[in-house]
């Protein structure tokens, strides 16, 4: 019985786990876990853009994949699985998550970081952007890396 209970758990993703449990405790902590890959990858985007596109115009990474572009799609994966976390506890646990903490802080961040993705995005549609104005877009949203 046991192999047989490891293969179900091993076939099943942790968010249909937890929904399934109707365990909101570990959902909230499945969005921090995301939330540490967004600042994972937020992170790498703001050295790129730091110490990379402002000295080089070369629009490649080393791997050959446009340096405007993959950085940004691995964010707005995260950022698309914490919506989904966040709207399935909003609609199903939100009178008992008006208390904690952790979901609190999370779930306000999220609109700033898309926020702050949408305009940094926005300014490199532009033919001449500017890096900086894009760079400084993190400070002004206060998702500097430094500072998170």
């Amino acid at each position: 019985m046991g192999f047989l209970m490891y293969q179900k758990r091993k076939a099943s993703p942790l968010f249909k786990q937890l929904t399934d449990a109707k365990c909101y405790e570990g959902l909230v902590y499945l969005l921090k876990i995301v939330d540490e890959v967004y600042l994972f990858r937020n992170g790498h985007w703001q050295f790129v853009q730091k110490y990379i596109m402002s000295n080089t115009k070369y629009a490649f990474a080393t791997g050959g994949t446009p340096i405007t572009t993959w950085l940004i799609n691995q964010i707005e994966a995260v950022l698309e699985y914490e919506r989904v976390i966040i709207e399935h506890l909003k609609k199903k646990y939100m009178i008992t998550l008006s208390e904690n903490e952790l979901w609190l802080n999370l779930s306000n961040s999220y609109s700033k970081k898309k926020d702050l993705l949408m305009e940094q995005v926005n300014e490199l549609k532009k033919i001449d952007y500017n890096i900086e104005l894009v760079y400084m877009k993190n400070s002004e949203l206060a998702l500097e890396d430094s500072k998170l």
